[in-house]
């Protein structure tokens, strides 16, 4: 692989993960937003089965947030990994060829 193309893949894997990063960070950001919303509409009320509907539909969409985030970072970490091990092993390749070179 050339050092040119070597450079565009791994920049196009890390500006993957950055993406994936701040959609990390968007995930966790609504997590905490969420936080606020919980009984709020309904702290009031005797609408009892309006205030389990909303508790359930809060309690969905916070659990696949929260899951969310996290997961996000995985997918950005391992994006990193597989950068820098094609840099890793790029190097690895350029010394064996230093090595096999003739002098």
């Amino acid at each position: 692989m050339s050092a040119e193309l070597l450079q565009v893949a791994t920049d196009a894997l890390r500006a993957d993960a950055a993406a994936w990063r701040r959609h990390a960070s968007t995930m966790n950001t609504i997590v905490s937003e969420l936080g606020q919303l919980h009984f709020g509409a309904f702290e009031r009320t005797t609408l009892t089965p309006m205030k389990t509907a909303y508790t359930e539909i809060w309690n969905f969409f916070h659990d696949r947030c929260a899951e969310g985030g996290p997961q996000f970072e995985v997918v950005a970490a391992t994006l990193e990994s597989i950068a820098r091990k094609y840099e890793r092993d790029e190097a690895a390749r350029a010394r064996q060829l230093e090595i096999l070179k003739p002098r």
